[in-house]
């Protein structure tokens, strides 16, 4: 049915004869469509706030929180379908320590905002969770650095650019001049959904599948380019870190 109907290997039956590459060197402008999040399972959260935050909340499980007492108000909101609790916290500059009631894997508990995170384990890792063929281990205890969120990401992972687990869209853009009489753009190794739009009109069709190759035709002169990119969810609800975001830098490619 695949061959039939296309799919995923649709484009790798008439393979693109590219007669020339040019990757973009540059570093992307990005948007972010949701909060960053810190996904905790310790009863101590540990965090180092480099710079003033814009703001900064905790997120407790209804269940967990029964009887924790709150120095300020807390408002009641969903997850999906679990009830959580969202407390404000302190987002100035500073270290802060949080004595946490306990909460299963299901419903861990959160910390949202506009942040950058750097994840610091500390002590030997044991096995915490395992059902089918999922076996998590966690650290004995970690730290959480939190830095304000930047706006510019090179060609790697969000894991590796403050974002571990971060679920949602990101938009890429960049300009440049590149001249081609039959153009293509290429995403080697991106592994999501992707879409893109040049000065604010969308290219063909959303890409879901490998390989990630949008046809543009004739090119020239300055144009925006924005990429519209989103991975799974499995960072934010499994604290898996997948590889998500640009792997490496998109190429121009001459048909």
């Amino acid at each position: 049915e695949i061959a039939v109907i296309g799919g995923a290997w649709e484009e790798y039956r008439t393979p693109a004869k590219v007669r020339k590459t040019i990757p973009y060197t540059g570093d992307y402008q990005v948007k972010w469509q949701n909060e960053n999040a810190v996904v905790c399972f310790h009863k101590t959260l540990e965090l180092e706030i480099t710079e003033d935050l814009k703001s900064l909340y905790l997120w407790l499980p209804e269940k967990a929180a029964e009887n924790f007492k709150f120095p300020v108000k807390a408002e009641k909101v969903k997850f999906f379908d679990d009830r959580y609790l969202r407390i404000p916290l302190p987002a100035t500059a500073g270290t802060y320590r949080y004595e946490l009631p306990e909460a299963d894997w299901f419903t861990p508990i959160r910390v949202t905002g506009e942040f950058d995170v750097a994840v610091t384990p500390q002590g030997e890792f044991k096995d915490f969770f395992a059902e089918y063929q999922l076996a998590l281990s966690l650290p004995e205890a970690a730290k959480y650095t939190l830095a304000p969120r930047r706006t510019t990401l090179s060609a790697k992972s969000w894991a590796e650019q403050g974002a571990p687990f971060y679920s949602g869209e990101a938009v890429y853009s960049f300009e440049t001049a590149e001249t081609f009489e039959n153009a293509g753009l290429y995403l080697p190794e991106y592994c999501g959904s992707a879409e893109l739009l040049i000065d604010g009109k969308s290219v063909g069709k959303t890409k879901i599948f490998p390989p990630f190759r949008f046809h543009i035709g004739a090119l020239s002169g300055e144009h925006k380019f924005e990429l519209r990119l989103r991975n799974t969810l499995a960072n934010l609800l499994e604290c898996y870190a997948a590889p998500s975001g640009l792997q490496k830098p998109v190429v121009f490619e001459e048909y």
